[in-house]
């Protein structure tokens, strides 16, 4: 699942554009006027916003419950931030509380909406950071995390 960035033929960046930049309009509701982060590719969604979080939740209830998805790999998910770290990658993944809050409050979303669904994270971040999701139910791309290679072989 892609929730971190879009690209400008979006409805949601193509009502707020700014033409004249070719990027997000600074009024755009769901989107950054410029990404907060150094591996941002087309427009960054902003967690933070309550309309991005509506969205966002909205997405993920309706492909859990119409196609009964059992859960979501997310890319780039490190990207959840409006923790602006420019291009200093070693800034982007230290532990950042307000990106945690947003994985948390996604993840609960979910287990709301569809018991028992999982979410796997490419994440990249600060170990501690990493642990405090995991232990919170999170699991990591295949390899980093036995659970995410047992769930990729059918395994419960």
């Amino acid at each position: 699942m892609v929730l971190n960035h879009t690209t400008g033929s979006n409805p949601l960046a193509a009502l707020y554009w700014n033409s004249a930049a070719n990027r997000p309009a600074a009024d755009n509701p769901w989107l950054n006027e410029t990404a907060r982060h150094p591996f941002n590719v087309f427009n960054d969604f902003n967690h933070e916003s309550l309309v991005t979080r509506y969205f966002s939740s909205r997405v993920m209830e309706h492909w859990l419950k119409e196609y009964k998805v059992d859960g979501y790999r997310f890319d780039l998910s490190k990207g959840f931030t409006q923790n602006n770290t420019g291009s200093d990658v070693a800034a982007w993944g230290r532990y950042d509380p307000t990106r945690v809050a947003i994985w948390k409050r996604y993840y609960d979303t979910m287990q709301l909406k569809s018991p028992g669904s999982y979410v796997i994270l490419e994440h990249f971040a600060d170990n501690t950071e990493e642990i405090e999701l995991s232990n919170y139910g999170m699991m990591y791309r295949a390899g980093l995390e036995p659970a995410s290679s047992d769930l990729l072989h059918g395994e419960p």
